[in-house]
Parts: structure tokens; C-alpha cells; sequence
């Protein structure tokens, strides 16, 4: 039985929730993502934004891309611990009907 650590290889890409929309836009870009986690200064959990976000919120009411990724992230973020098991992960995203489940370790990205 695999455990989500067991498939991470790399530390994500996260932004801080004062970070431009800009910034977000670039970096999903240059590393081709589709969603990046938003962490508060000690690197806890606090929203998601991805491209669906970027669409629906920022292009589709015409925001500044100098406003911060806070003014349009999902807060409400289903999470999973790294402990947990691959089928864990798998029944949460079909129950709760989501795309992206970021994994954290002690509440921390």
C-alpha cells in the first residue's frame, strides 16, 4: 500500500497570499502549472488558486494583475495528509468532486 509521500518527489511551487496576480500567471506559465497552493509566512495551508480561478475570476471580471492572489483564491481547500494512502487521495478528490489536492504535513505545505 503506497502512501502519498511516497510518489512526491519535489517541494511545490506555493505563493504567499499578498503575491501579485501577476506573479501567479507568470510562474504557473514558466512552470507549466496548473495550480499553485497559498501559504501564510510560517507555511501553512490557507487557499488555492488555479487556472480555473484565473479564468472565472481575474480575466472574466477584468482584475488588475497587480492585485493579490488573495482577492481570488478558493479558501475552502480539501486537503491530505502525506501519511495517507494513494486510494485516500483518490476517494477524496471523486467524493468532494475536485481537481487539485494539495498534501501537507503537519497543517504545512
Amino acid at each position: 500500500m503506497l502512501r502519498v509521500k511516497d510518489l512526491m518527489t519535489i517541494q511545490p511551487y506555493t505563493l504567499l497570499a499578498d503575491a501579485s496576480l501577476r506573479e501567479a500567471l507568470n510562474r504557473m506559465r514558466v512552470e507549466e502549472l496548473r495550480q499553485i497552493p497559498v501559504i501564510d509566512p510560517q507555511d501553512n495551508l490557507i487557499g488555492i488558486i488555479t487556472d480555473r480561478d484565473l479564468c472565472t475570476r481575474v480575466l472574466a471580471e477584468g482584475l488588475s494583475p497587480q492585485d493579490d492572489v488573495s482577492s481570488v483564491m478558493t479558501t475552502e481547500v480539501m486537503s491530505l495528509d502525506h501519511n495517507a494512502y494513494i486510494y485516500e487521495a483518490m476517494l477524496t478528490m471523486l467524493r468532494y468532486n475536485v481537481h487539485h489536492l494539495p498534501v501537507v504535513k503537519n497543517q504545512c505545505i
